[in-house]
């Protein structure tokens, strides 16, 4: 049995939230790669590990969403790939005290950045490559499984999926990013949710789920309609609201309106119908974090004995 397995006795497990949001507010120049601050401030990454550890995560991913050798490329990013993901892998354990022991690390892979015909040149092939190249590293770097996130085309998904189960001896989950639609909910590729994480875990992940994009509303209302016809375990990370641009003193930045408060009404949605893995993606905190963990805490208090 994989430690993410075992894991899971304990559902739901508790993910951490968003990474990239929080380096922007940490002052990360818009355009350059989150990736490279694992080398360029390590103390600022190995911190927000811990701050989500502290707030009851029992799986914090790695900051390598992008690292694969094409979108370093295009950020302009000087640091080879396997610089970057052993960094990441290695801040990580670095935040992992004894006192946080049960805390997996996970090697965290976002989209290529290449487009799949017909609106791009990149094959399936060329894909699991770059995949492969990226967690190969992360999984030699020694983290416990691979999390897939934010996939907008299921081919790549299953691409990302292909190239871990080739070369890598850990459990992979994937999560996929929907818009409602009047028709349900699909990708922007026109992708519709129950039968790409079906054909997902039919593939061989180990979970499936959603993330980013979608508000704890949005993602709640997705959950609820195919909860029930997902056969394996179920993630879920939404955003934190909608996304606004706050201008102030000549500066814009971007929020998130939805505050850990919302966060706990949502996990408790969330335990209810049965989510396994519950996180959050842009614009979520270690606070919003505490707050799921607050939500599973108070479930159990009301377990009867």
């Amino acid at each position: 049995m994989t430690k993410f397995t075992d894991l899971l006795k304990s559902k739901p497990v508790i993910l951490d939230g968003g990474m990239g949001s929080l380096l922007f507010d940490a002052g990360l120049p818009a355009g350059t790669a989150p990736e490279s601050l694992n080398i360029e401030r390590p103390d600022l990454i190995s911190d927000i590990h811990r701050q989500y550890m502290l707030a009851g995560s029992d799986i914090v991913q790695t900051n390598t969403f992008g690292g694969n050798s094409h979108r370093l490329k295009e950020s302009k990013c000087h640091y080879t790939v396997e610089e970057i993901n052993r960094a990441g892998v290695q801040l990580a354990f670095n935040a992992r005290s004894s006192q946080f022991s049960h805390c997996l690390i996970a090697g965290n892979i976002g989209p290529t950045g290449l487009m799949l015909p017909p609106l791009g040149h990149a094959d399936e092939r060329m894909l699991i490559d770059i995949f492969s190249e990226q967690c190969s590293t992360l999984s030699s770097a020694g983290v416990d499984l691979i999390t897939i996130e934010t996939m907008s085309d299921l081919r790549e998904a299953r691409a990302a999926l292909r190239a871990v189960l080739k070369t890598c001896n850990i459990p992979a989950t994937v999560c996929m990013t929907f818009r409602k639609t009047k028709r349900g909910f699909f990708t922007i590729f026109g992708d519709p949710v129950l039968q790409s994480l079906q054909s997902l875990l039919e593939e061989g992940a180990a979970g499936v789920g959603v993330n980013c994009t979608l508000s704890t509303k949005g993602m709640l209302e997705l959950a609820e309609s195919v909860r029930k016809d997902i056969s394996g375990f179920f993630i879920l990370e939404p955003n934190a609201g909608e996304p606004k641009l706050d201008s102030k003193q000549g500066t814009t930045r971007i929020t998130y309106p939805e505050t850990p408060d919302d966060f706990f009404l949502f996990a408790r949605s969330c335990i209810s119908i049965g989510v396994d893995v519950i996180g959050g993606c842009c614009g979520s905190g270690p606070k919003h974090v505490q707050k799921i963990a607050e939500a599973k805490k108070s479930r159990d208090a009301n377990r009867p004995s």
